[in-house]
């Protein structure tokens, strides 16, 4: 498998990682206005995270490679920045999410069409993922707008 698939998929693999530890991290400490919402809406980006992500690693051992996803792999090369100890407010919970799903997708796109080139089917699932992110991501944004 060319090169391009197998780091674009690991990349995948870590940033989807993150983002669900993230969304677990915000779950727990999360408090203020819309709580209830933010919180249960979290589950199922939480949710969507593992499944792609679990669907990106299988991918990559099908077509013959390692999928790393040990906790210092991720903390090492994820693109997202480290969360903030500590409570997360509701405000700051919308605008970190929206900005790590749109993170990760972003990142995905940016050798996508490389991916496609080389291997369609793991391109199919890159895409499916940026579907599943930037839905939740125009999810939170209608919330406050």
């Amino acid at each position: 498998m060319t090169n391009v698939v197998e780091t674009t998929l690991q990349q995948t693999l870590v940033d989807l990682i993150a983002l669900s530890l993230h969304g677990k991290q915000m779950h727990w400490n999360l408090q203020g206005p819309e709580f209830h919402d933010l919180h249960t809406f979290l589950d199922g980006v939480i949710d969507r995270a593992r499944t792609n992500y679990d669907e990106v690693a299988e991918r990559m051992v099908q077509i013959g490679c390692f999928a790393d996803g040990l906790p210092a792999t991720v903390a090492e090369t994820t693109i997202l920045p480290p969360l903030e100890t500590g409570v997360i407010t509701t405000t700051k919970c919308f605008q970190q999410l929206e900005e790590d799903l749109m993170a990760v997708s972003k990142k995905i796109q940016e050798s996508l069409d490389e991916v496609d080139a080389a291997d369609k089917l793991s391109s199919d699932i890159l895409i499916r993922v940026c579907q599943d992110l930037e839905k939740d991501a125009w999810m939170l944004r209608a919330r406050c707008a």
